[in-house]
């Protein structure tokens, strides 16, 4: 059964030439807003298309994708290794909009093989153990939790490390305040 998962990520630009980009889109040691733990080897690598904005070729039905992306796990996170279809004016326009908004969140669609219920510091949570990612999109809102910007590593300005700066303090806030445990 398919279902739409929204998580709180970042987009790492990788070469805006080419519309490359990462977004952390999951990660597997906390629990989401919907209740939501992923096991460490849930997701099933491989490809999904990538929607401009809201889900909008997945969920509409009349839009097609602006992209592909390959998914993968790296140590606790879900990464989303993105393709933007720079030689068609919707994906160059998807990677522009993103580009300039910086931080962003995604959401997934979702397609769970396998869960089962778990207690996570008493509360009744499902653990995920086997998905597939179908499509990935950026989003207005998420439900995930301790997502963070990595690098951007094709602004090299003093701005764009400002944005960073800002961004890890954001996060060992969270962190601190015990907002993200």
């Amino acid at each position: 059964m398919l279902q739409r998962k929204n998580i709180a990520a970042e987009l790492l630009l990788k070469d805006a030439s080419q519309g490359l980009a990462s977004a952390v889109f999951a990660t597997t040691d906390q629990v989401d807003h919907d209740g939501d733990i992923y096991g460490p080897a849930a997701l099933r690598p491989g490809v999904a298309v990538v929607s401009a904005w809201n889900h909008d070729a997945s969920l509409t039905g009349g839009a097609l994708p602006v992209g592909k992306a390959t998914v993968r796990t790296a140590g606790t996170e879900f990464i989303a290794d993105v393709e933007y279809f720079m030689d068609l004016p919707r994906g160059r326009e998807a990677f522009e909009v993103i580009r300039k908004l910086g931080q962003v969140e995604w959401s997934w669609l979702l397609d769970i093989h396998s869960a089962e219920p778990a207690t996570v510091d008493g509360r009744p949570v499902r653990k995920i153990l086997d998905v597939t990612a179908r499509e990935v999109s950026p989003v207005v809102q998420a439900a995930g939790v301790g997502t963070r910007t990595l690098e951007l590593r094709s602004a090299s300005d003093d701005a764009a490390r400002e944005f960073l700066r800002f961004q890890q303090h954001r996060y060992l806030r969270g962190v601190r305040s015990g907002e993200w445990s």
